[in-house]
């Protein structure tokens, strides 16, 4: 039995629903755009789940942990978003990169 690619598990686990006009509609064109984004690169979306608000979910890895940093900016300043995305994932990459540390369980 195949395991379910990372991508193709989440609609299962949240179906796609409508929350503003800009959201993606479907599960198909969901798992598309998804595919779109560069691994490891910063997911961005432009007033999909908040009218007035874009957002970024910026990738960490550290070991063999995967996790994201999330943030928002008004719709206002959505020409920021892709830069400040670009600048967060840069310099969490090198901190968390020269960094040795644990977490307790």
């Amino acid at each position: 039995m195949g395991r379910t690619p990372p991508a193709a598990a989440y609609p299962v686990r949240r179906p796609v629903a409508r929350l503003t006009p800009r959201t993606v509609r479907d599960e198909e064109a969901l798992l598309t755009r998804l595919a779109g984004i560069r691994r490891g690169a910063p997911a961005l979306e432009r007033e999909e789940c908040v009218l007035g608000s874009v957002c970024a979910a910026v990738p960490i890895t550290v070991g063999g942990v995967h996790s994201a940093v999330g943030f928002s900016l008004p719709v206002s300043e959505r020409a920021r978003l892709e830069t400040t995305a670009e600048r967060l994932w840069e310099r969490l990459e090198r901190v968390l990169t020269t960094q040795a540390f644990t977490v307790p369980a």
